[in-house]
């Protein structure tokens, strides 16, 4: 069997060759970020004192980092278990890959230090921190920003909870 397309989606033509071999292999469903066409972007140029301030490690988990480096005036980014992609300016702060539709967008603090970044992949943004260098701390995530909590407060939270409907 062939299936051919005219469009490119993250998840390919998959799920309906095997629907078709198999109907009771399902399809995605229609809203599914994996059946969207990548995002439309134009690489512009940055100076490389710009591309150098996004060279570092960055965690996401506690064993899960990114590196980015740059090598002859390209960056270049590695998610931990994975090989090395280029990543190409779209804006002084916004990056996106070729190879996958993600992007990278670079988060900076009032001195134009960069501390963080974010993964944009498949409709979910995944913020990250720098780590090392002198720029201050992320102070706000997605809108919110951390205070600290009385641990009396975080104490009534403490036991077990039931999900129900799973």
């Amino acid at each position: 069997m062939v299936v051919l397309t005219n469009v490119f989606t993250q998840a390919g033509v998959e799920d309906l060759g095997f629907h078709l071999l198999d109907s009771d292999s399902p399809l995605l469903p229609a809203d599914s970020p994996l059946l969207r066409p990548p995002s439309a972007h134009t690489e512009i140029t940055l100076d490389s004192a710009i591309l150098d301030k996004y060279v570092g490690r960055y965690q996401f988990l506690p064993e899960m980092f990114m590196r980015i480096t740059r090598k002859d005036g390209q960056l270049s980014a590695q998610l931990t278990g994975q090989g090395f992609n280029e990543i190409y300016p779209e804006s002084k702060t916004s990056f996106f890959y070729r190879v996958v539709d993600a992007q990278i967008i670079f988060q900076t603090d009032t001195k134009d230090r960069v501390n963080g970044l974010v993964l944009r992949q498949l409709g979910i943004d995944r913020l990250t921190k720098r780590l090392g260098g002198d720029a201050d701390p992320i102070e706000e995530w997605f809108g919110h920003r951390e205070k600290p909590v009385d641990r009396s407060v975080l104490d009534n939270y403490v036991g077990q909870y039931q999900i129900t409907g799973v």
